[in-house]
């Protein structure tokens, strides 16, 4: 498989294949542990409430994993390179810094755009669940970097695809695959920021610490607000009118953009 659009294209089959594996793991676990949801799985009306925390974290985590392994096989990506730990912490530092910013004026840009969240009931119960963490805060991310950056961006480097393609194209199919209308613009958006990353580094090593770091602070507010969580908005929590809120948005995505230019200039380039 030599054509590194024909990679990109696999490797984001494979992971929606995986969600597959996982939504099936979901349906079968529901139907054994609440016998009384069998009918109404099989008329399509299955409450996604029954399905156990549990059984959707371990289908997450297998179907990811498999899908992984498979894009190895397939010389999608590159294992042990990709986990290449030789990296310049000192740059790497300032990168993290600068996801850290983008996170956070992403956060309050999602919220102004009040889309439909179609996860928040599975989200939550997770981050109730061992399994849950484990899947949304570590097993997750690193899935996802190897897949999105490794997978689908490295391949298209590798090809000779230009890199700000590669980076929008990942970016893209990273926000588009979470499938949830709140979550596409953040992951888009985070996908662009963790291209950077990746492009300088070569490997997954810092963009997964601040995928993890990303999944587990969104863990630990889901776990400390329980089911205030719906309700909760940093706009309202910090007392920000909607003008001060844009304006806190676009300083903090400029914090963003000078720290990864600082983290750009001074990481060393690959060879």
């Amino acid at each position: 498989m030599k054509n590194p659009y024909l990679k990109a294209v696999v490797a984001v089959l494979l992971f929606l294949a995986a969600q597959i594996v996982a939504g099936a793991v979901m349906i079968v676990a529901a139907i054994v542990m609440h016998p009384e949801s069998a009918k109404q799985a099989l008329a399509g009306g299955l409450d996604p409430s029954l399905v156990p925390p549990s059984a959707l974290a371990l289908g997450l985590m297998v179907s990811g994993v498999l899908a992984c392994l498979a894009m190895w096989w397939l010389r999608i990506i590159r294992l042990p390179q990709a986990f290449d730990c030789r990296v310049y912490w000192p740059a790497a530092l300032l990168g993290i810094l600068g996801a850290v910013f983008g996170i956070l004026s992403t956060d309050l840009l999602s919220e102004q755009l009040q889309l439909p969240d179609l996860m928040a009931d599975q989200m939550q119960g997770m981050a109730d669940s061992v399994w849950g963490v484990l899947a949304v805060a570590f097993v997750g991310p690193i899935v996802e970097e190897l897949g999105f950056r490794e997978g689908v961006q490295g391949s298209l480097l590798r090809g000779g695809v230009p890199a700000w393609v590669a980076a929008v194209v990942s970016a893209l199919c990273f926000g588009l695959i979470h499938a949830n209308p709140a979550q596409i613009p953040f992951a888009f958006i985070m996908g662009l920021i963790l291209a950077v990353i990746y492009q300088k580094t070569g490997n997954v090593v810092v963009t997964s610490l601040v995928h993890i770091l990303n999944n587990s602070l969104a863990v630990l507010e889901m776990h400390l607000l329980g089911d205030r969580i719906g309700d909760f908005r940093y706009d309202q929590w910090l007392g920000l009118s909607p003008v001060e809120v844009w304006v806190m948005v676009a300083a903090l995505a400029v914090i963003c953009l000078c720290f990864l230019r600082l983290f750009w200039r001074n990481y060393p380039s690959q060879a």
